[in-house]
């Protein structure tokens, strides 16, 4: 089969002995890249019963022990909390028992607003009182108001297409007031709060539209939460209390009543018979998201679709019934059934895939979901790394070099500092004084390009301020804050974008859901006492499996000598079945594996068990 890179849109799927890469192709160039490392494992998705550990009124957020090593981060402008009369210590009596939910047996106690997909909260006394089904069943039917509750900006964004996240409500009883982000995740204060007087005064958390209003958490407090972003850095992940399952085509709301369809779908008709076969799927009390691509679906595909979201939000309900915090009640699809499932849309010309596993699993789920598609998958057969046939590999080694050259010859360098990504942009060729404008503009422009293309190719979330070459025309200044604008709106990722200063700074904020490539690939440097990175073990594992592809693919030769570095040698060695033991029966090789003191630890070479010559570069 021809396979050819000159396409408009791509995905390229290759599985090696220790990860997957996926990447994500425009006109035969990447764009995005995806990596899946079983080291580092991914949480966005994730649904966790958690406890709250401790409350910083000062940081307006809660941390929240969820098992992982660092406690997660919830900002309260990500929790919606009950009405205040509602809040209860144990030993008074709780009249309105249709809001306890869960079987739990803590000694703190957790309620439930359904009005919102919220933390939830259950007195443990009340339990004993009330049939669980029954208390769910009357949870359900509780009426709300206001916007969709799981729609939640930050995991929304990831889940929906660009601009998706407009909807379309069918409740006509919105709350005006209820607009901004802060407000639509928080229940405005009633009534004067009936707690126990030796109960802690609840977290306040102002907004600018609705005041002051009280957060429902107290320590101890046992709540469910999903990840929004992953850790970075020093910072553990971020939740929020609002849980939204995503699928193919709609998305569950399992806290909220309310339907949204997408504002994406442009035809009013369509809405319209959307938004009827939505309310004929849903049960009550459970809302849902209608996607930009169910358009135009038969009702069997969406109704196919609703019944496995169903499901899995079943299977999360018998796990919260048994869970005690912390602990996961739900783990989203891996990086590979996520990018098929949000990004794998009519546009996309084909899926090449190099595993037969991969291709099995992705096809099988296809002629569930979105039979169409299924002929768009294909298997590579051929002899090279399915990376270097498509020559992606010299794109995805720009993302570990801090600097990126231009066309023109010059060149931008990435620099990475706790609080932000600075880029410097250097000119080329010296000019003559009266071109210096007409050339820092033309400089100017290419890195322009050059960055948008690296923010999005390297996954850079956060703060990014990029020192231009200095220009003093105005006009030319707007043009290129005009034109880093146009190039960023392709960008699936959230971005704001301001003015140049005087000083020719472009300031930019991008948001950040998962590790930055550079925190996935690489490992803090001990030679150096962590001021540098280099690359993991993982990749260098990749590396060296990617040099073997193409050494079989050119050389008879049955045996050959690799040399590493001690920590290298650890990691190829280690377990029942070694990694190095995989490699060599996966390519059909024998390897002599040799230590050496002296290499990097991110280095590797490979010496011919005939001819005792180095020929690692032979089969880069």
């Amino acid at each position: 089969m021809n396979y050819h890179i000159d396409m408009r849109k791509e995905i390229v799927i290759a599985s090696s002995l220790n990860e997957t890469r996926i990447a994500i192709t425009e006109n035969g160039e990447l764009s995005e890249l995806f990596v899946e490392v079983p080291d580092k494992e991914r949480y966005v998705g994730n649904v966790y019963m958690g406890r709250v550990e401790k409350i910083i009124q000062g940081m307006n957020a809660a941390f929240v022990d969820i098992g992982l090593p660092q406690g997660a981060f919830l900002h309260f402008s990500d929790v919606d909390s009950s009405l205040e009369e509602s809040f209860f210590t144990e030993d008074e009596d709780d009249d309105d028992t249709s809001k306890d939910v869960l079987d739990q047996p803590h000694e703190s106690f957790i309620k439930i607003d359904y009005s919102e997909p919220s933390s939830l909260f259950v007195p443990p006394s009340d339990i004993a009182e009330a049939d669980l089904s029954e208390l769910l069943s009357a949870l359900l039917m509780q009426p709300t108001v206001g916007k969709p509750a799981g729609y939640n900006e930050i995991l929304a964004k990831e889940l929906l297409e660009h601009n998706e996240i407009e909807l379309e409500q069918t409740h006509s009883t919105i709350d005006a007031s209820m607009s901004d982000s802060a407000a639509i995740a928080l229940r405005l204060k009633k009534m004067p709060p009936k707690q126990n007087v030796n109960a802690k005064p609840l977290p306040t958390f102002s907004t600018k539209r609705s005041g002051l209003i009280s957060i429902n958490l107290q320590p101890k407090q046992t709540i469910i939460v999903q990840v929004v972003r992953e850790g970075y850095s020093s910072k553990g992940v971020r939740v929020t209390t609002k849980v939204a399952l995503p699928g193919r085509y709609m998305v569950l709301l399992p806290f909220d009543n309310l339907i949204g369809v997408s504002r994406k779908i442009g035809s009013v008709k369509e809405r319209k018979r959307l938004r009827q076969l939505a309310k004929s799927l849903i049960q009550p009390g459970i809302g849902c998201i209608v996607r930009t691509a169910a358009e135009d679906k038969t009702d069997q595909e969406l109704s196919r679709d609703w019944a496995a979201l169903v499901e899995q939000w079943e299977e999360m309900e018998n796990n919260v019934k048994i869970a005690k915090a912390p602990s996961l009640l739900y783990k989203d699809k891996n990086i590979t059934g996520s990018v098929i499932r949000d990004l794998f849309t009519e546009e996309v010309e084909r899926v090449v895939i190099d595993s037969p596993k991969l291709y099995k699993e992705i096809t099988s789920y296809l002629h569930w979901v979105a039979p169409e598609l299924s002929a768009k998958v294909e298997m590579y057969q051929g002899r090279k790394a399915l990376f270097d046939y498509f020559k992606l590999e010299k794109s995805i080694q720009e993302t570990y070099a801090r600097k990126v050259y231009l066309p023109s010859g010059g060149s931008i360098v990435i620099d990475q500092t706790e609080a932000m990504h600075v880029v410097d942009v250097n000119s080329g060729r010296s000019t003559s004084e009266h071109e210096q404008e007409k050339s820092a503009f033309r400089n100017n422009m290419e890195a322009l390009k050059a960055v948008a293309k690296q923010l999005r190719l390297r996954d850079i979330g956060g703060m990014i301020i990029i020192d231009f070459i200095d220009m003093m025309l105005e006009e030319n200044r707007k043009k290129l804050y005009n034109e880093m604008r146009r190039e960023l709106s392709k960008d699936r990722a959230k971005t704001v974008v301001y003015p140049i200063t005087q000083l020719g700074l472009l300031q930019i904020t991008r948001q950040r859901i998962r590790q930055a490539i550079s925190e996935r690939l690489t490992d803090t440097c001990n030679v150096c006492d962590g001021a540098g990175r280099i690359r993991s073990r993982s990749v260098i594992l990749h590396s060296i499996e990617r040099w073997l592809t193409s050494f079989r693919a050119q050389n008879l030769d049955f045996s050959v000598e690799l040399i590493v570095h001690p920590s290298m040698a650890e990691y190829l060695t280690e377990g029942a079945i070694s990694r190095l033991s995989k490699l060599m029966i996966k390519h059909f090789v024998k390897i002599k594996l040799d230590i050496n003191d002296n290499i990097n630890p991110d280095e590797f070479t490979f010496v011919s068990t005939r001819t005792f010559r180095d020929i690692t570069s032979d089969y880069l």
